[in-house]
């Protein structure tokens, strides 16, 4: 599998010197310096360009990536700009802030950037290799090297076809120019849209990429507003669209220069520091609209895209805009339009709490005993739901997870809910739907009054509600859990399809729906996922016990330390305290409380395989959660790099001189074996939260989970990460999946 090529340029927000020279201070501290990472490369687009045939040219030429051949040079990304306009961008608007103005970056931009039309049908992504260009792998893992091969190999061949050729070079363009993302295998892309060549124009390709680059934006910006890491932050999408897009708004190029559509072809090489970009967006006049030449008067895709109903052919210079002050107009009354939205639904949500304060909460016209809610807050929820503004659903959530969330030997007669409202354990059950009616479980559908008689309920069940336990909603919650569809829930979130949205924020952390896809049935578990359960875990500590005893550093510790390992020795890291910063959540917990905790956990993926490391504080010992055992040869020499590295941190942390600094002995900890090959991720989240070295599951150290008790976790963690009573976005979240319970 090859290297993931990308532009990886370092940039600085003070100015910035190429080299240290003695005697000389730094202009910049370590904590100023920004890392921003994209991965757009469309170098192999241009050697692509080179092999192909006359044949494959004009197939190609009819879709609508054809301008893709016209490439002549690969393109050069400033990342300074895109720093820049990360800092500006305003995540709700979807817009830059310059000077005193708010400019978007709409479709309209991708089709003067990449020539891409901003109609048709929407664009399904696949988070598999599928149809016609996946049977070309044989079930292999995609990567650009491995597309770039198969075409050099079958051109001028007797296996030479021209539609086959097409699909692998719009497959490179997918994942170099328009969806490049941090990964080296190619997946969660239009896979299956490649079959039918011809039918490619009925997409509305353009609106793709703008959704993708605007959530890529948004997540960025997250991570840098936050200063979650404040050294590395990855930008995914077409970036092109934002060099061009500032190239223009900036007025950066000459009266006249040379414009041709689409703008990508005509490349703003752009040469800046960090200085002169500053000054760019405070000195220049803005430019609101795109200049439009003869040719774009007449193309069919900017006429569209602009919806000119027509243009004059006289009396306009080339390059000369003649809708300046319409766009103008438009982007103030839109503001205001905002505005105005803005206030209509601050007064709404101030109406729909004062009814709900207004109204007292008794504890019977809550839940009756059917787990239904009182009249007044179904009429609340409709309330909302009727005034949302702006949002489409759209995928169908209707899928049948049933065979999943029922334990063999129960046919869904009659669901349940379980409310814990003390630390005793479960209290009675309230039946839900048991009229057969069909109606969704609640949130931990694990029965606490099953049948003692029933061989496939046996104590791994009960040990379930243990280990995941419900905390009680607060009273002003009015017990959301029971008047959620929480199947309904999990199943939506987890979708493949299901568009990005961000369905938790809380305390600075952010989950969104891509995260959420790998808890879906037999998903593989992302490290944003995994980071999230983690940061929520020491969350909820710190509210409980107003200190934080399991403290857990982000999953890119261990994968920068296994890389750092891998390096020839002149070549590697030397780690001060300041390095380890980067891995841990400020606004969570700082490395001075380590000093008071009680462990220390350090989860890591390598070779698509989640295991997790773990120091017993009091003790200094330094042990290896794994839940495929101990006896992988490749895992020694990283559970060696991982302890060394933890020594050199705590004797950083303690201030140890060299004969005194901690010295691990590896441990492997005996934990059960997982049931299957994909779950391994969820059970580094119960290491993380339940390990603590005490034989107290039937005398082991942790319970033995079936796969049906791993997918009924999955289920649990999402519902309660959403449900959690801090998820800043949990009653958007509900109303806009139309989630609560209709009686």
């Amino acid at each position: 599998m090859d290297e993931r090529p990308y532009n990886d340029l370092c940039c600085f927000f003070s100015m910035a010197r190429k080299g240290k020279k003695v005697g000389k201070k730094q202009d910049f501290d370590e904590e100023d310096r920004v890392r921003l990472i994209n991965f757009v490369d469309t170098k192999h687009i241009v050697e692509i360009n080179n092999v192909l045939t006359d044949g494959h040219r004009r197939r190609i030429g009819v879709t609508p990536f054809k301008w893709c051949l016209d490439l002549e040079r690969s393109v050069d990304i400033c990342s300074p700009l895109l720093v820049e306009l990360l800092r500006r961008w305003d995540d709700g608007e979807q817009s830059f802030h310059i000077w005193k103005h708010l400019v978007p970056l709409s479709v309209v931009d991708v089709c003067f950037s990449l020539g891409l039309g901003v109609v048709g049908e929407e664009v399904q992504f696949d988070a598999y290799a599928c149809g016609l260009v996946g049977s070309l792998f044989c079930g292999q893992r995609i990567c650009i090297k491995g597309i770039t091969n198969m075409i050099r190999s079958v051109i001028g061949t007797e296996h030479d076809d021209v539609d086959t050729v097409c699909r692998l070079y719009i497959l490179l363009c997918f994942a170099v120019l328009y969806f490049p993302r941090n990964s080296k295998v190619i997946c969660n892309m239009p896979f299956g849209i490649l079959d039918d060549i011809d039918s490619l124009v009925k997409f509305n390709w353009g609106s793709a990429v703008h959704s993708f680059l605007v959530n890529s934006l948004s997540r960025a910006y997250g991570v840098h507003s936050q200063k979650k890491n404040d050294h590395n932050i990855t930008l995914a999408g077409s970036v092109v669209v934002l060099q061009i897009w500032a190239f223009e708004r900036l007025g950066l190029g000459a009266d006249d220069r040379d414009i041709v559509f689409p703008r990508i072809l005509r490349w703003p090489s752009l040469k800046l520091r960090t200085s002169s970009i500053e000054r760019l967006f405070i000195e220049r006049n803005l430019i609101f609209d795109w200049a439009l030449t003869e040719e774009d008067q007449s193309n069919e895709l900017v006429r569209v895209a602009l919806n000119l109903t027509g243009v004059s052919e006289g009396g306009q210079e080339p390059g000369v805009s003649n809708t300046g002050d319409v766009w103008l107009k438009k982007i103030h009354s839109n503001e205001i339009e905002i505005m105005e939205i803005k206030k209509r639904l601050k007064i709404l949500e101030d109406e729909v709490f004062s009814r709900n304060e207004s109204q007292p909460v008794e504890k019977d016209n809550v839940c009756d005993d059917k787990g239904q809610t009182s009249d007044c807050n179904t009429e609340i929820n409709a309330d909302v739901s009727d005034h949302e503004v702006g949002e489409d659903v759209g995928a169908d959530v209707g899928e049948d997870f049933g065979a999943l969330h029922e334990h063999e030997g129960h046919a869904n007669e009659g669901n349940t809910a379980v409310d814990i409202s003390d630390d005793s354990g479960v209290e009675n059950e309230a039946e839900v739907g048991g009229d057969g009616n069909g109606k969704s479980p609640t949130l931990h559908d694990v029965a606490d009054n099953i049948d003692k008689d029933n061989p496939v309920h046996d104590v791994h069940c009960a040990e379930l509600l243990a280990i995941v336990p419900w905390v009680a909603a607060s009273q002003g919650n009015c017990g959301i859990g029971g008047r959620v569809d929480v199947v309904k829930l999990y199943q939506t979130v987890t979708r493949v399809d299901c568009p990005y949205r961000i369905v938790a924020v809380i305390n600075g952390q952010i989950l969104s729906t891509h995260d959420c896809m790998g808890f879906r049935p037999m998903g593989y578990v992302c490290n944003m996922a995994v980071m999230f359960g983690c940061n929520l875990l020491m969350h909820n500590e710190r509210k409980l016990h107003q200190h934080v005893r399991r403290i857990v550093l982000h999953p890119m510790y261990t994968t920068l330390v296994v890389h750092d390992s891998n390096q020839r020795i002149a070549k590697r890291r030397v780690w001060k305290l300041s390095d380890y910063n980067m891995f841990f959540s400020s606004n969570l917990v700082s490395m001075k409380e380590i000093l008071t905790a009680e462990f220390l956990f350090a989860p890591i993926v390598h070779d698509d395989h989640w295991w997790c490391y773990a120091v017993k504080l009091d003790t200094m010992e330094f042990l290896v959660l794994d839940s495929l055992g101990h006896n992988r040869k490749k895992r020694t020499r990283i559970d060696n790099s991982v302890a060394r590295n933890m020594e050199t941190f705590l004797s950083l942390l303690l201030n140890c001189k060299e004969d005194n600094k901690p010295s691990f002995e590896i441990r492997h900890a005996l934990t059960p074996i997982q049931p299957n090959l994909h779950d391994c991720g969820v059970i580094v989240l119960k290491f993380i939260e339940l390990w603590d070295g005490t034989p107290k599951f039937n005398g082991n150290c942790m319970p033995e989970y079936t796969t049906e008790d791993l997918q009924q976790i999955r289920q649990n963690l999402i519902c309660e990460w959403i449900l959690h009573d801090d998820n800043q976005n949990r009653e958007e979240v509900l109303v806009y999946y139309d989630l609560y319970l209709r009686h």
